[in-house]
């Protein structure tokens, strides 16, 4: 069964040829500005979608949406993986989602400097 990858639609206009061509097992998923899921054609509500990656791109700056991309995001009714590009801790935060239930990532703390004599 393909992973469900889900990303800003205008992403997927600016790389999806690329990403299609890389013949990956995905099924590809789109958010717009509404909010609005978009997997196939077929229109779902954040709250209704479980996608198992989301890629929150550069695309969300350049379109000022990133407030509505968060909404969107903190919404989905859970997300099966997530790779955060910084170090994380293992113990899930007491911050989570404002949904509650998942635990959010937390920045590893940065070890100490160490001072030689």
């Amino acid at each position: 069964m393909p992973k469900t990858l889900l990303m800003y639609d205008k992403a997927l206009q600016r790389i999806g040829d690329r990403l299609r061509g890389e013949a990956l097992d995905l099924t590809l998923a789109t958010f717009d500005r509404s909010g609005t899921i978009d997997v196939a054609g077929r229109k779902l509500a954040a709250t209704e979608f479980a996608p198992d990656y989301v890629w929150l791109s550069s695309d969300i700056n350049l379109d000022k949406f990133q407030d509505g991309a968060f909404a969107c995001v903190e919404t989905l009714r859970s997300v099966g993986y997530s790779r955060p590009s910084t170090p994380v801790s293992t113990t899930p935060s007491t911050g989570g989602c404002r949904r509650g239930g998942r635990p959010s990532a937390t920045r590893a703390p940065r070890p100490s400097p160490s001072r030689s004599m």
